[in-house]
């Protein structure tokens, strides 16, 4: 599931994007918002986030993340582009974000944290873009505060 190599002229220079160590990236949300394909400046894969959207009784959605990863080239990990991908996907898709718990089991939707998945997540939900629970989609995170 892999993202393939991409031809850049193709992609919108409105998805590139600094790294914190200056390395610049694409970060591309597709049109369905369901997934989030990351590239290198030379159209190679780096990985991808993965969504389920999820419709209330009310008709409001959150979006629940149930695949991430960022390892299909070595040294990109750890270096902000999780975060970048959060932050895209809640402003372009005016969401709010879930995912799964560090149980050791498969949720309904076929997530589980595993790995640098469990301190990403951990990480994400301190500084309010990822719900607290995967079962309370609206969580005491400020998400409407700059």
């Amino acid at each position: 599931m892999y993202p393939k190599h991409v031809d850049v002229s193709t992609l919108d220079s409105d998805d590139l994007v600094e790294l914190r160590d200056g390395r610049k990236i694409y970060i591309v949300p597709d049109d369905d918002m369901d997934r989030v394909d990351v590239f290198d400046v030379q159209g190679a894969p780096i990985g991808a986030f993965h969504f389920a959207m999820i419709q209330d009784a009310d008709d409001s959605y959150w979006h629940h993340l149930t695949w991430q990863y960022l390892d299909a080239q070595d040294g990109y990990r750890r270096c902000g582009i999780g975060q970048k991908v959060l932050e895209i996907a809640i402003e372009l898709w005016d969401t709010r974000i879930t995912a799964g718990e560090s149980d050791g089991n498969k949720s309904s939707l076929g997530d589980h944290l595993q790995g640098d998945g469990v301190p990403f997540v951990a990480r994400m939900r301190e500084k309010g873009l990822i719900a607290r629970s995967s079962y309370d989609p609206a969580p005491e995170a400020r998400w409407d505060e700059d």
